[in-house]
């Protein structure tokens, strides 16, 4: 009889054993699929963050354009001698904002790692381009 009852003790184990490991298995299969939803949420979310500064700094792109070019007028409309210097500040500035939209362009196609480190630069250089500017909008005595 102990040796029924042995066959049965582990009957019983290997089914509780085999119960335990699908249900690890399956838990495993969750944990991994949460696992990956979680990913592709936050690279969705670095890909959103990262399309919303390439706009915000492309629209400061477009107005400094437009403050380059009013500023040019103004200073063709001058025509002195002073206005040849600031007409080559102002050609300077154009080719420091040319580098800057060739760098975002680069930006918009860079990979989700390598984005942080150029967003910090272009921030650093659209800063920059913006003091020029005003230094030298204050030179002309404009504004």
């Amino acid at each position: 009889m102990s040796a029924r009852y042995l066959k049965i003790a582990i009957g019983a184990l290997l089914v509780f054993g085999f119960a335990c490991s699908n249900e690890s298995k399956q838990h495993a299969d969750r944990t991994g699929e949460e696992a990956q939803k979680t990913v592709e949420s936050m690279k969705q979310d670095v890909q959103s963050k990262k399309e919303q500064f390439v706009d915000s700094v492309q629209q400061k792109l477009n107005t400094m354009d437009s403050k380059i070019q009013n500023l040019k007028e103004k200073v063709k409309d001058d025509g002195d001698e002073a206005g040849d210097k600031v007409q080559e500040q102002l050609d300077a500035l154009e080719k420091q904002r040319e580098a800057l939209k060739d760098d975002l362009d680069k930006l918009k196609n860079s990979s989700q790692d390598k984005w942080q480190s150029m967003k910090e630069d272009i921030n650093e250089r659209m800063d920059h381009l913006q003091d020029s500017f005003q230094e030298l909008k204050k030179a002309v005595g404009v504004g």
